[in-house]
C-alpha cells in the first residue's frame, strides 16, 4: 500500500503531516534534538500514544508529556546500551524539558522556535485552516 505524505503550514511553528507514521500529526520542531518532533491529535499512534491540542498556533499546548526514548544502542554505535531521552511538556508555546532527558537542555524551559529556515524547505507549505485559532 502507497501512503501519500502531504504536510499543511499551521504558523511557522506547526506543520500538520499525513501519511508520516499513517496517522496525521502536528509536528514541531525540537532544539535539543535538532529535529521534528510528532504529536498524534486525531488518532493514536499504533502503539496507543495521543495526545490532545489547545488549538492555538502560535502558543500551542499539548497533553500529556512528550517522552521519546531511542536504543539502547547496539555495540559499535554511541555508548553502547546507551538510551538517548527527549522528555518534556510543550505549553503555551513553551518547551518544558525534563530533568530525565539526556541532552543538554534537560532542566530547561525554551520558547518553542519556528522550524528552521534550512528544514522549511524539506516541507511542502500548503495553506492552513484559516478558522484555525493562531
Amino acid at each position: 500500500m502507497v501512503h501519500e505524505f502531504k504536510q499543511t503550514w499551521m504558523g511557522r511553528k506547526l506543520v500538520r503531516r499525513t501519511g508520516w507514521h499513517y496517522v496525521p500529526t502536528l509536528s514541531h520542531w525540537c532544539p535539543a534534538c535538532e529535529e521534528v518532533h510528532d504529536f498524534a491529535v486525531e488518532q493514536p499512534f499504533t502503539n496507543g500514544a495521543k495526545w490532545t491540542w489547545n488549538g492555538i498556533r502560535s502558543a500551542p499546548s499539548f497533553e500529556p508529556s512528550m517522552n521519546i526514548r531511542v536504543g539502547p544502542y547496539p555495540e559499535g554505535l554511541k555508548e553502547t546500551g546507551m538510551v538517548d531521552i527527549c522528555h518534556y511538556f510543550l505549553r503555551n508555546g513553551q518547551i518544558q524539558f525534563l530533568p530525565d532527558c539526556t541532552h543538554s537542555h534537560a532542566g530547561k524551559t525554551v520558547p518553542l522556535p519556528d522550524i528552521p529556515a534550512e528544514t522549511v524547505g524539506k516541507f511542502t507549505p500548503i495553506e492552513g485552516d484559516p478558522n484555525d485559532a493562531s
